[in-house]
């Protein structure tokens, strides 16, 4: 129940003619000579968007289309980072292919498609702190990444990630990155079980 000793009463307002929507600062000016610092989801910040492991292929797929979310972090149910599954893994072509392996799709799960952490690329946090975005852009560029992780290495935690989409969003231009790990997951796919 409400007390309503020193209660502050709030009153309404019109917005009038000249009110406009504030920005973030960040979003102001960014070039390729911005600090990287500024264009990385900072998990101190932002929480990561997980899913446990033992998600049904199907489900995390619709989940991720209906958020328009292109990639999540994969957790155990003690919240442990085990990898990650973008929209990508999730292709009806990835799913018919492991069809053909001898699973049914309801029996296939999130950890039968994520990208296992320990194949993922990452930036030690401590590199950023000179760094541009234009640097940034260029590794991800040269190892066709479209996404890398940020680790806090002395603390051993993942402190957030780079998305090229999110940087090519507030850059105003686009990042042509070129995957060249489309070849090598073709083959891994197999080998992961």
């Amino acid at each position: 129940m409400w007390s309503e000793i020193n209660m502050t009463k709030l009153n309404f307002y019109n917005p009038t003619e000249i009110d406009d929507l504030v920005w973030p600062e960040e979003q102001l000016q960014l070039t390729t000579e911005s600090p990287a610092k500024m264009f990385f989801s900072d998990f101190r910040k932002v929480p990561p968007l997980v899913i446990e492991v033992t998600t049904a292929a199907i489900a995390a797929k619709e989940m991720m289309r209906r958020s328009h979310v292109r990639l999540k972090f994969v957790v155990d149910s003690d919240n442990h980072f085990l990898g990650v599954i973008s929209s990508e893994d999730l292709d009806d072509q990835v799913m018919v292919r492991k069809r053909s392996e001898g699973f049914a799709s309801s029996d296939i799960e999130v950890g039968d498609l994520m990208t296992p952490k320990n194949s993922l690329k990452a930036f030690d946090i401590n590199q950023l702190h000179h760094a541009t975005i234009g640097e940034v852009i260029e590794a991800l560029t040269r190892e066709g990444q479209h996404y890398a992780l940020v680790l806090d290495r002395h603390n051993h935690q993942i402190r957030g990630m780079f998305s090229a989409q999110d940087i090519s969003r507030k850059l105003h231009r686009a990042i042509n990155i070129k995957d060249r790990t489309k070849f090598y997951k073709v083959f891994a796919a197999s080998d992961r079980h």
